[in-house]
């Protein structure tokens, strides 16, 4: 469902702002607010104490460095072998007041309250979000911690330290004027005089420096962290502590590398656990190549859905009836009560099957770009890799590419923002507690929702918590103080945790936050890309009008065709889910099944056709003609018609005629016929293709077989995945029962066949070859809320793994 084409509301909200709203009363306070008075220290007494605190902190962290040189190793073989409870205990005896939970910085002040609101108590645990028990406690996280920090300088992490502690950033307006900056990289903590304000401006924004202000608050940070850590290597080495040799302190130690991590004991890395671990390793490495393949995936997901709505007449009902569950108009109004004048059938579903013939196509073209922007970053990091150090600035090139696919990252994000803002609070999980604002006269307008909350009985906090933050999603200076990235990251951990809240987000939802999160990553690793991230985002600031209206100038080639209706058309009657989409897939094939089958594909190609013609004549050009330099040619696979078996026999023939042996030395055995002959034998495969593209002209396929002609090779399973194989691909002659498919048994088959599985958040799932012939990754949702693949979902999957790598049931063979 996209937004109106002519409002980029949230892409101005972001940029510009918008007179018309009504900002936090704290924001524009002159004066400061309780906990940020707790944070303010004047520049002068900055320039008179921060040399102290910086020669501490390298004094500690060479301290540090000597005890792992010298014990990293034990200290890891002592942590891994502690039970969660021991490393509790050891944890609150370094610091009794360590946080219980994952992000403490999101805490109820903030959720409850005010986002610039915060609780004076508790801002060493906005400072240092990432300690917590029930990260720490897991085995990696403090053992990454203590090699990360031991190995590079304090200055290494400064502004990363920073920009995780996004709770404690003081408002612009408390930042005073000043000739001075205070350097990080090389003469650490060192206050330097320039000759003007906007001198020292310039260096902060070029991120050479920072405000002393801020500069302060990350010697802090830094001095608390250390202080920690040294703590924590006293009690984990009790017996140790003696027999540090003090002459290392002082030394370049040169510390060796320890065999990596294992992933926490699990069979499949999740994308939620890189992002957990990601606060405690080392930043400004931009892992692009791992980027552009969750893109790349998500791209391949998006073609494949335009040809699944095509092909699957069940696929495209089930899209589209949820996609009407996601629809505004069906909230109840705010002060009447009453759903919107066009949740009308003939309004609703003609708005919805546009949506559906429209979309994929958008998302499509959308996500190539974004996989466009990612592979040029990709190529010209490599090229520049060796031709700039961290005080350098970047290529002018790779500097200007690095500022375009930041602005197209973020103006997706936004995109998708929207999107959310439109379903979620329609979703059936939630619907109860929103309510529509709108006015009666406008008939055609929907003013937005309001969050209404209606608990029956006590509200779970959990749920309760995770609505306020999908609200947070939508609300500019909110999501402006917490960061995308954090709510995003936030909500993922509540609703894999909390039950109640998972199940009351939608497939539609989950697949959103799937989509956001891949973006928000993307922009998480930019922004550790220091210092050049502070200067990227000064040049968004300046160029900021030119590439919004590129962005929305590319985007309105798809104006005339979203300003397209289907109201009054026969298309409505044509697309509405109903008997007419019953696809039995799941069925024995029957002579009554597979006119079922072929019936529903000829009323599905019969909508498409009709679109097509409807776009055609009223555009001029189709939605899948903007895209075709993207979409590949594919073949709609079509039922064929029945055939009858043959009948057998139930009496034998008897010959006719007399045996007569005839001796060898007359007769050349190679050559005799064997063997029953079966006339059907020579004719096909039972499942039809039709060559050519669906789309520009797009015609209904035929039912002439075709062979495969090529060679594939065979993949030899266990047992457990062979049966998964099984389910995902027709097989003629299987005797086994339609059944759902275990999601873990899914998971397992695919590692079996050659692929590392990857949890992304939401609901997707990443699956990237390793060692195959193929380099193409595949992105597939896990069913949701439940964790079983119906029949026909694994039918589905199995139709996109052959045209993906060309898989069938006879693909897979037992080991």
């Amino acid at each position: 469902m996209r937004a109106d084409i002519w409002q980029y509301y949230e892409h101005v909200h972001h940029y510009y702002g918008c007179p018309h709203d009504k900002p936090c009363d704290h924001y524009d306070l002159p004066e400061p607010l309780e906990w940020e008075q707790a944070l303010l220290t004047t520049c002068d007494d900055v320039e008179c104490c921060d040399s102290k605190f910086a020669e501490q902190n390298l004094k500690d962290w060479s301290e540090l460095a000597s005890i792992a040189h010298q014990f990293e190793a034990l200290i890891r073989e002592r942590w891994l072998r502690m039970t969660i409870t021991q490393r509790k205990t050891l944890l609150l005896e370094v610091w009794p007041k360590l946080p219980l939970h994952h992000r403490p910085d999101v805490d109820d002040m903030v959720i409850d309250a005010c986002a610039h609101q915060r609780n004076t108590s508790r801002l060493v645990r906005y400072a240092l979000p990432y300690l917590n028990l029930e990260d720490l406690t897991l085995p990696n996280p403090m053992l990454l911690l203590i090699n990360a920090r031991s190995r590079y300088p304090p200055s290494t992490f400064a502004l990363s330290d920073y920009e995780m502690a996004r709770m404690i950033h003081l408002r612009p307006t408390l930042l005073e004027p000043t000739k001075s900056s205070m350097v990080m990289a090389g003469s650490y903590g060192e206050i330097l005089q320039l000759d003007t304000e906007a001198d020292a401006m310039a260096s902060i924004n070029r991120g050479e420096a920072v405000h002393p202000r801020v500069g302060h608050q990350i010697l802090l940070m830094q001095h608390l962290l250390l202080d920690f850590l040294l703590n924590f290597a006293f009690k984990m080495l009790p017996d140790k502590i003696d027999t540090i040799m003090p002459e290392l302190l002082e030394a370049d130690l040169g510390l060796e590398e320890l065999p990596p991590l294992l992933d926490n004991g699990d069979q499949y890395t999740t994308l939620a656990t890189i992002i957990r671990e990601a606060p405690y390793g080392i930043p400004a490495v931009l892992n692009i190549g791992r980027l552009r393949a969750l893109v790349s995936a998500r791209a391949n997901e998006a073609e494949d859905h335009i040809w699944l709505l095509r092909e699957d007449p069940s696929y495209f009902a089930e899209v589209v009836f949820e996609l009407r569950e996601h629809r505004p108009e069906l909230l109840p109004g705010l002060v009447c009560g009453r759903t919107h004048a066009n949740s009308r059938d003939d309004v609703l579903w003609a708005r919805v099957l546009r949506n559906v013939a429209v979309d994929g196509y958008i998302e499509l073209s959308t996500w190539t770009q974004v996989l466009q922007h990612i592979t040029k970053l990709e190529s010209l990091s490599q090229e520049c890799a060796k031709d700039f150090g961290v005080d350098q600035d970047l290529p002018k090139e790779y500097f200007d590419v690095l500022v375009e696919t930041w602005f197209f990252l973020e103006a997706t994000q936004l995109d998708l923002i929207q999107q959310l803002k439109l379903g979620f609070p329609a979703s059936p999980g939630v619907r109860a507690h929103w309510s529509q604002m709108c006015e009666p006269a406008t008939e055609d307008d929907i003013m937005g929702s309001l969050f209404t909350p209606k608990f029956k009985k006590k509200p779970d906090p959990d749920v309760k918590r995770a609505l306020t933050l999908f609200t947070y999603l939508w609300e500019p200076q909110k999501r402006e103080t917490l960061g995308i990235h954090t709510i995003v990251e936030v909500l993922e951990n509540m609703l894999q945790n909390n039950s109640r809240a998972k199940v009351m987000t939608s497939a539609w939802v989950a697949s959103c936050l799937s989509q956001l999160s891949i973006i928000t990553e993307c922009l998480r690793q930019l922004n550790c890309f220091q210092p050049w991230a502070k200067r990227v985002k000064c040049a968004l600031k300046d160029r900021k009008t030119k590439l919004l209206i590129a962005y929305i100038s590319d985007l309105s080639k798809w104006h005339p065709i979203l300003n397209t209706s289907f109201k009054n058309t026969n298309l409505v009657t044509l697309g509405k889910p109903g008997i007419k989409f019953r696809y039995p897939i799941n069925k024995r094939r029957t002579r009554a099944n597979v006119e079922t089958l072929r019936s529903a594909e000829a009323a599905l190609d019969k909508f498409w056709e009709a679109a097509d013609d409807h776009f055609r004549v009223h555009v001029g050009k189709m939605p899948c003609e903007l895209v075709q330099d993207i979409t590949g040619e594919r073949d709609l696979q079509r039922t064929p018609p029945w055939v009858d078996p043959e009948k057998k026999s139930l009496h034998p023939q008897v010959n006719q005629y007399i045996h007569v042996p005839i001796s060898n030395t007359k007769h050349d055995p190679s050559k005799q016929i064997t063997g029953n002959f079966d006339k059907l034998a020579i004719v096909t495969n039972d499942k039809t293709k039709t060559h050519g593209t669906a789309c520009p002209s797009f015609k209904p396929p035929s039912c002439v077989a075709k062979g495969d002609g090529e060679h594939q090779r065979t993949y030899h399973v266990d047992a457990r995945s062979h049966k998964v194989f099984r389910m995902l691909f027709h097989a003629p002659f299987s005797t086994s029962p339609p059944r759902e498919v275990p999601w873990t048994d899914f998971l397992h088959a695919m590692v079996a066949a050659g692929f590392s599985a990857q949890k992304l958040q939401g609901s997707a799932w990443q699956f990237t070859p390793k060692g195959l012939d193929v380099e193409r990754p595949i992105q597939f949702h896990e069913p949701h809320p439940q964790h079983k693949l119906p029949f026909t979902w694994a039918r589905r999957f199995g139709r996109r793994l052959h045209s993906a790598y060309g898989w069938t049931g006879a693909t897979f063979g037992l080991e």
